[in-house]
């Protein structure tokens, strides 16, 4: 349930902090993201998403890229 409308919801774990994001989706459309805080003083947030695009595969979802430096002569 998400905004009084029941939802899609993927939940994950982040390893490295124990904090846990829930996603939630209307169709493929990501409505929400509600990140509870391991650390209980900081508690929960909730962000709501108006319209930010049309699917999953939008800017929140891009995997971070990483540059690798090589020894010279290795490619």
């Amino acid at each position: 349930l998400f905004n009084g409308k029941t939802v899609d919801c993927e939940t994950f774990v982040d390893t490295k902090t124990g904090d846990t994001k829930k996603y939630y989706f209307e169709g493929d459309k990501l409505i929400g993201v509600d990140t509870f805080y391991k650390n209980e003083k900081l508690g929960m947030d909730r962000i709501i998403v108006h319209d930010i695009g049309n699917s999953v595969s939008d800017a929140l979802f891009k995997a971070p890229t990483f540059k690798i430096n090589l020894p010279e002569g290795m490619m």
